[in-house]
């Protein structure tokens, strides 16, 4: 349920960003997150574990990722791949952070008290912060008589804005390329979801302990948080489809290395591999997209790509146990998810820019 609200409300805080402004859509996302998670602290039965954990908090998880990537994407011109990549960093150390505080809580006040304290922190740190966004410069931001005055005269054209192609919805939905960018996020989520879903279980069959598995989970959330700066770099001095398509090659051969990794370390060195590889891609979706279809509802279309990839991830997590029970082993959904993300990876390298000509005919 909460990634189905994730996706869903990712769409639709997308398109709010474009409208009423990043730190609005914020706000509402820290109030929501913040009492969820206070009001999960109270529940005593199961559909209300739906309602206040899969529901609220999914709700409130999905109003910072996307819109918060929009506004960076929207802010910067230069280095602009380096401050995605530090939007994006945000959710790899916010679960080194609060991934062992929430278990500290819970050992140390249990469940109840745990979640309480973790809404409080929300309510009274992440809400305030939020309040301080400011939107993107009135000189780089439209408005609807902007928009008419700016080189169209519809919602279905293209907008000249400082120079530079803007492309509205409707338009940007008539261009192939958006499509095959969307149909490649989804094969890049659903090759990333299958390993990183069974990651800790595939380690415990090897003979790895579960701490072990764990700790290697971990330490490959801080390398993929690590190399999103790095590859954010990479991308803003050779371009953003080169970057990706490189990093999605890179993540089929990782993946491929966990069909040999039967040791510790083998496995660690897998487990980094991966971490590095994946956690560069979700930020390069959001560049190609405000590089080919300019700024003005990139929130709105970055929503959209979001939408389907949380699809894609769904899909990979049940196709991996699915392939494990059908089998008995991970060897075929590694295959078949390292195929994946080549796929992927093919699908990139075709993208070209929309042409002008095509976006303005009806």
């Amino acid at each position: 349920i909460s990634w189905w609200a994730i996706g869903a409300f990712s769409l639709i805080f997308g398109f709010l960003s474009d409208r009423i402004g990043t730190r609005k859509v914020v706000i509402i996302g820290a109030f929501a997150l913040g009492l969820g998670l206070l009001l999960t602290s109270r529940i005593d039965k199961i559909w209300q574990l739906y309602i206040t954990f899969g529901a609220m908090i999914g709700v409130g998880t999905a109003a910072f990722y996307v819109p918060l990537s929009a506004e960076a994407a929207k802010w910067f011109e230069e280095r602009r791949g380096v401050a995605l990549a530090v939007v994006s960093s945000g959710n790899g150390l916010g679960v080194l952070l609060f991934s062992p505080l929430s278990r500290f809580l819970i050992n140390t006040v249990e469940w109840r008290w745990a979640f309480a304290i973790l809404g409080l922190i929300v309510l009274g740190v992440v809400l305030p912060l939020s309040m301080l966004l400011r939107r993107v410069p009135v000189e780089t931001q439209l408005d609807p008589q902007t928009e008419k005055e700016g080189g169209g005269n519809s919602e279905d054209e293209v907008y000249v804005v400082n120079g530079e192609m803007s492309i509205s919805v409707n338009a940007s939905l008539r261009t192939s390329t958006f499509w095959l960018l969307t149909l490649a996020h989804f094969l890049g989520c659903t090759a990333f979801s299958g390993p990183v879903h069974h990651l800790v279980a595939n380690a415990t069959d090897i003979g790895i302990a579960k701490m072990t598995a764990a700790a290697i989970f971990g330490f490959m959330g801080t390398t993929s948080a690590i190399c999103r700066i790095g590859a954010g770099h990479v991308a803003d001095r050779v371009g953003s489809k080169i970057t990706l398509t490189a990093f999605l090659v890179f993540l089929a051969l990782a993946i491929f290395s966990f069909i040999a990794a039967r040791q510790i370390w083998s496995y660690y060195i897998s487990g980094i591999l991966f971490g590095m590889s994946s956690g560069a891609i979700m930020p390069l979706f959001a560049m190609i997209l405000r590089e080919y279809f300019g700024l003005r509802v990139i929130g709105t279309l970055y929503g959209f790509v979001f939408l389907i990839g949380s699809i894609g991830i769904g899909i990979g997590a049940y196709f991996g146990g699915y392939i494990f029970d059908l089998t008995g082993s991970y060897f075929w959904m590694y295959i078949a998810t390292g195929a994946i993300s080549v796929a992927a990876a093919l699908v990139v390298s075709t993208l070209r820019p929309p042409a002008h000509e095509s976006l303005t005919e009806g």
